[in-house]
């Protein structure tokens, strides 16, 4: 269950087009008709576009989301930007977060994070994010009038595989448009595979995310 404000109005979304995001839109359009407020509600998907990791994350993310709210007979409106040279992500998405909150008078925010599998498996591959702690993810946050909800707060990523395997909408049609992988184009075959598919069985070769994500599906090759 996702929860939902009573007082929400207009609702973004942050979706990378990846498994976790997309899976928090899928339950959120199903909770907000089930609580009969889908018609009472705007929603705004927001993605942003990596020139050299991702740049066509926007597109899938629409690819996806067609699907999705064409199943709801509901939609969105689409938000997206581009990051330039030299930005960091995390205060790009945060000024992004209180731009769109003042033009469009966004009351919730929804994050699809996740926590990290577990410590060996982040050491071993070197990654390590404290966001993504334990300790670090707060359930629902209010600022002002605004919410911040992640609903994946206390969840790693194997419990999202294990929510798209109960579903053979998610695991059949939408599972397949996802993409998580973060490498250069002549990595992924111009962003069209991820680089798990393209470099081999060797998974130090992988980014982070294609790790992550084949670790989730019980498939990584330690």
């Amino acid at each position: 269950m996702i929860y939902v404000p009573d007082s929400a109005k207009n609702i973004l979304v942050n979706h990378s087009s990846g498994m976790d995001s997309t899976l928090l839109i899928y339950k959120l359009l199903n909770e907000l008709k089930i609580s009969r407020k889908l018609e009472k509600v705007n929603i705004f998907i927001n993605t942003g576009d990596e020139p050299v990791c991702d740049p066509h994350a926007s597109f899938r993310s629409d690819n996806i989301c067609k699907k999705l709210f064409d199943k709801f007979s509901s939609s969105y409106t689409r938000l997206k930007f581009i990051y330039t040279d030299g930005e960091t992500k995390i205060p790009t998405f945060k000024n992004k977060t209180i731009e769109y909150k003042r033009q469009y008078n966004i009351d919730v925010f929804y994050r699809g994070i996740t926590l990290s599998p577990p410590k060996e498996i982040q050491t071993k591959y070197n990654y390590y994010k404290p966001e993504r702690d334990v300790n670090q993810l707060t359930h629902i946050t209010l600022v002002g009038e605004s919410y911040t909800i992640c609903p994946w707060y206390n969840v790693d990523k194997k419990f999202i595989v294990s929510e798209y395997k109960k579903d053979s909408f998610l695991m059949n049609e939408i599972y397949p448009l996802t993409h998580s992988c973060i490498c250069s184009g002549d990595k992924t075959e111009n962003w069209t595979k991820h680089c798990s598919e393209t470099q081999g069985p060797n998974a130090k070769n992988w980014c982070w995310w294609c790790v992550e994500k084949q670790w989730a599906l019980g498939v990584l090759n330690d």
